[in-house]
């Protein structure tokens, strides 16, 4: 594990804040914890998308998907406004 200020590996632990690990660079003097992953896989996301562009509504994606039809609907309208090439699904 790096520092996040200036990637040194010279680090001690310095108590838990919100059930999570604190750690202390002694380089630097940084206190920094550990990342953690947020958000949903893309896989979930491909599927949003996909399920959008076969014409399901962002409702019925949240359902499906069990993610708020909010998140369904950010996400089909961040693919629309990306500069992707078309993409098509292949329905099997």
């Amino acid at each position: 594990m790096k520092c996040a200020r200036c990637d040194s590996e010279n680090y001690i632990k310095n108590g838990i804040v919100l059930d999570r690990q604190r750690y202390c660079c002694l380089a630097c003097n940084y206190n920094y914890t550990t990342n953690i992953k947020r958000g949903y896989p893309t896989e979930i996301k491909r599927k949003a998308i996909d399920l959008a562009i076969a014409g399901y509504n962002h409702r019925a994606i949240g359902r499906l998907l069990s993610v708020s039809n909010v998140t369904v609907a950010k996400w089909v309208r961040q693919h629309s406004n990306a500069d992707y090439p078309s993409y098509v699904p292949q329905l099997t």
